[in-house]
């Protein structure tokens, strides 16, 4: 398991296991925040694993902050 928060965090953590970004099937996110969350995007060849509650979630205030920002 690497846990990290930046992008130089993930790949140096993973290069002191002997892997590559590339070598990651599966990125499991415990929720989305945006300063851990934008760190998937560095995984392109992976499957991200997100419970449907906190999709829910965060979609519903992606929804919010789209409708505040408009009116």
């Amino acid at each position: 398991m690497i846990q990290g928060t930046s992008v130089i965090g993930n790949t140096y953590a993973l290069s002191r296991r002997g892997l590559k970004v590339n070598d990651i099937d599966y990125v499991v996110l415990t929720h989305l925040h945006y300063d851990h969350a934008i760190n998937a995007l560095i995984f392109k060849n992976t499957r991200v694993i997100l419970s449907e509650k906190e999709r829910d979630y965060a979609l519903i205030e992606s929804v919010i902050r789209t409708l505040l920002i408009c009116f």
